[in-house]
Protein backbone atom coordinates (compact mmCIF):
# COMPACT_ATOMS: atom_id res chain seq x y z
CA UNK A 1 0.00 0.00 0.00
CA UNK A 2 0.68 3.55 -0.05
CA UNK A 3 1.68 5.97 2.16
CA UNK A 4 0.51 9.53 2.91
CA UNK A 5 3.14 12.50 4.32
CA UNK A 6 2.90 13.50 7.69
CA UNK A 7 2.14 16.71 6.19
CA UNK A 8 -1.24 15.92 4.37
CA UNK A 9 -4.86 13.84 5.91
CA UNK A 10 -6.59 11.89 3.49
CA UNK A 11 -10.04 12.09 3.54
CA UNK A 12 -13.36 10.59 1.39
CA UNK A 13 -16.80 12.16 0.58
CA UNK A 14 -19.91 9.97 -0.32
CA UNK A 15 -21.34 12.64 -2.66
CA UNK A 16 -18.20 14.13 -4.50
CA UNK A 17 -14.88 15.25 -4.35
CA UNK A 18 -13.52 19.01 -4.75
CA UNK A 19 -12.47 20.45 -8.33
CA UNK A 20 -10.13 22.67 -9.85
CA UNK A 21 -10.68 26.09 -8.15
CA UNK A 22 -10.80 24.62 -5.06
CA UNK A 23 -7.82 25.07 -3.55
CA UNK A 24 -7.64 26.60 -0.26
CA UNK A 25 -10.98 25.35 0.67
CA UNK A 26 -11.84 23.78 4.37
CA UNK A 27 -11.37 20.42 5.56
CA UNK A 28 -13.66 20.78 8.29
CA UNK A 29 -14.66 18.18 11.44
CA UNK A 30 -17.76 18.75 13.62
CA UNK A 31 -17.25 17.59 16.91
CA UNK A 32 -19.43 16.01 19.53
CA UNK A 33 -20.01 19.40 20.73
CA UNK A 34 -20.82 20.84 17.97
CA UNK A 35 -18.11 23.03 17.42
CA UNK A 36 -16.47 23.19 14.04
CA UNK A 37 -12.61 22.38 13.88
CA UNK A 38 -10.46 23.07 10.59
CA UNK A 39 -8.22 19.84 9.87
CA UNK A 40 -7.01 20.87 6.37
CA UNK A 41 -6.81 22.54 3.43
CA UNK A 42 -7.96 21.43 -0.14
CA UNK A 43 -4.54 20.64 -2.34
CA UNK A 44 -4.45 20.56 -6.40
CA UNK A 45 -6.01 17.72 -7.44
CA UNK A 46 -5.95 15.65 -10.63
CA UNK A 47 -9.06 14.23 -10.34
CA UNK A 48 -12.49 15.21 -12.41
CA UNK A 49 -14.66 16.89 -10.22
CA UNK A 50 -17.41 14.87 -8.26
CA UNK A 51 -15.73 11.70 -8.31
CA UNK A 52 -17.28 9.82 -5.59
CA UNK A 53 -15.64 7.51 -2.77
CA UNK A 54 -12.15 8.70 -3.64
CA UNK A 55 -9.77 9.63 -1.21
CA UNK A 56 -9.33 13.16 -1.18
CA UNK A 57 -5.51 14.93 0.36
CA UNK A 58 -5.83 17.99 2.30
CA UNK A 59 -2.59 19.76 3.45
CA UNK A 60 -2.63 19.58 7.45
CA UNK A 61 -2.78 23.03 8.78
CA UNK A 62 -0.93 22.38 11.77
CA UNK A 63 2.24 23.07 11.53
CA UNK A 64 1.45 26.69 9.97
CA UNK A 65 -0.48 27.28 13.41
CA UNK A 66 2.24 28.57 15.73
CA UNK A 67 4.47 30.56 13.20
CA UNK A 68 1.92 31.85 10.51
CA UNK A 69 -2.02 31.69 11.71
CA UNK A 70 -2.35 32.29 15.67
CA UNK A 71 0.35 35.50 15.07
CA UNK A 72 -1.79 36.31 12.52
CA UNK A 73 -5.05 36.27 14.37
CA UNK A 74 -3.25 38.01 17.52
CA UNK A 75 -1.83 41.23 15.45
CA UNK A 76 -3.84 41.52 12.87
CA UNK A 77 -0.81 41.80 10.54
CA UNK A 78 0.29 38.93 8.26
CA UNK A 79 3.60 38.44 6.60
CA UNK A 80 4.63 35.75 4.63
CA UNK A 81 8.89 34.63 5.46
CA UNK A 82 10.94 35.19 2.54
CA UNK A 83 12.06 31.80 1.07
Amino acid sequence: GSSVSHNFVCANHEFGSFCSGDSGGPLVYKGSDGRWTLMGLVTATVLPCNVTNHPMFFVKITPFMKDFIIPCIQNSRCYCKPL
